[in-house]
């Protein structure tokens, strides 16, 4: 006799290893971006364009530094810059969207 299975239980079982954040780089990026955002307001005051810059540039930069040398040791190659660039141009679209 064999054991049914829930039809709403999630198994995420793949054939590869899907790479997730640990908690040293989410409190990496979280500390970061808390950093940068800081520094920013401290050297321009009431700048909503240097805002946006720093926090799109802060946030591509440490995710790809998290991603690529926190939690796997693959260092600089091809998918870390693109792994930036797009996470650039998401964060810096929807700080236009909302500004």
């Amino acid at each position: 006799m064999t054991k049914k299975q829930n039809p709403f239980t999630i198994t995420t079982k793949t054939q590869y290893s899907i790479p997730r954040f640990s908690y040293k780089s989410a409190f990496f990026i979280q500390g970061g971006l808390l950093l940068f955002t800081l520094l920013d307001l401290y050297l321009f005051p009431a700048n909503k364009i240097a805002l946006m810059l720093t926090l799109s540039i802060s946030l591509a930069l440490l995710t790809g530094i998290a991603r690529y040398f926190i939690d796997t040791k693959r260092g600089f190659c091809l998918s870390f810059y693109r792994n930036v660039g797009i996470i650039f141009g998401l964060s810096f679209g929807v700080l236009i969207f909302l500004l």
